[in-house]
């Protein structure tokens, strides 16, 4: 068999492209391309990914701000339940502290659909709807604003990662290692198989501990 000859410049996300399925460390192989074609001297390991955005408006200080990632175009990680998990941490938000508002982001009809069952359910809250932003850079925006990050895995939890937000990410089929550096601020819920089976109680319970400690 010839082997596939790579040039010192090929980007390492067109030699991913080349596994079709999933079932490896996109960040540990994007961590090998680099050391490679850059002659990087780290040895720690892959490095995490950070971002800087703009700050146009310094965000909402006086609200705890939760960004909600809902819709998704893999049917494997489109997670149907938003208003019951949005209105299960409404229900569970600690006493002492004023409710959160929570940022809807997401694009296509799923995203819309989500938004009208969220808004028809007065116990889930102060919501806004941001979805079918122009571009990413406007969501990332959102996202900076924010307190807190929910959503599947996918490319708006890339973004939040990034950032250093803290949030809870939801995972099925590929494992939460393979996509967040080991020093993520994103925690993780994951199922085997049907992204949606994953208990709205288990993840409402994940966002409730972590926003509580920060909320000390």
């Amino acid at each position: 068999m010839k082997k596939i000859q790579y040039h010192p410049f090929t980007p390492w996300f067109s030699i991913m492209g080349h596994r079709r399925d999933e079932n490896f460390s996109r960040i540990q192989l994007s961590y090998e391309r680099i050391t490679r074609v850059f002659k990087s001297t780290h040895e720690s390991g892959p490095i995490a990914p950070t971002l800087t955005v703009s700050d146009r408006d310094g965000g909402s200080a006086e609200m705890f701000t939760i960004a909600v990632a809902v819709g998704g175009g893999d049917k494997r990680r489109r997670y149907k339940n938003w208003a019951l998990l949005i209105k299960q941490i409404s229900s569970s938000w600690p006493k002492q502290v004023p409710s959160p508002r929570f940022i809807l982001l997401g694009t296509g009809d799923i995203a819309l659909d989500t938004v009208r069952a969220v808004r028809e359910d007065v116990a889930c809250g102060h919501v806004e709807s941001h979805v079918d932003l122009p571009n990413i850079a406007a969501a990332a925006e959102l996202i900076k604003q924010s307190s807190f990050f929910i959503g599947a895995d996918g490319g708006l939890m890339h973004i939040a990662a990034a950032l250093g937000k803290p949030g809870v990410a939801i995972f099925c089929q590929i494992k939460p290692e393979w996509r967040l550096h080991s020093q993520s601020t994103i925690r993780t819920a994951s199922a085997e198989r049907d992204i949606n089976s994953v208990p709205i109680e288990r993840i409402a319970s994940e966002v409730i501990d972590y926003c509580r400690e920060l909320l000390r």
